[in-house]
């Protein structure tokens, strides 16, 4: 499991005062972000710029509003890793360290000049492999 922190800040919340749904999404990625980066640059990760890794699918289960300047613990977990993708999940807790989201995302490495799905490359699975 890998733990970021963070904060709400005024940009993330809506006319309500809450996160606003999409901007949890944004969240979960800068912790995958900072994950990888933890490991290795995403320039690294991307240099030879043969291949590409989009998020195919996500979800997201909200449990309890996020308020703005709320302190948040994101942990990170590797949930499946197959040939050619791997599903990340997601467990935002808020200040009082109760759940407030859970989000999952899936991963499919393919090449960037036709979008075909390739086996994950061995960096990249290794620095997965770490989640456990």
């Amino acid at each position: 499991m890998y733990i970021y922190r963070t904060r709400i800040r005024l940009h993330h919340t809506d006319a309500a005062g809450v996160v606003f749904f999409s901007n949890l999404f944004v969240i979960a990625h800068d912790a995958y972000e900072s994950f990888l980066e933890s490991h290795l640059t995403l320039n690294t990760l991307l240099s030879d710029g043969a291949y590409i890794i989009p998020i195919v699918h996500a979800e997201a289960d909200y449990l309890l509003p996020l308020t703005l300047s709320e302190t948040l613990r994101v942990e990170l977990s590797l949930e499946q890793t197959g040939t050619s993708s791997f599903n990340l999940g997601y467990v935002i807790k808020n200040s009082k360290m109760e759940t407030a989201v859970r989000l999952k995302t899936i991963h499919a490495v393919q090449l960037k000049d036709n979008g075909k799905t390739i086996p994950i490359p061995e960096p990249l699975r290794h620095v997965l492999e770490t989640l456990h």
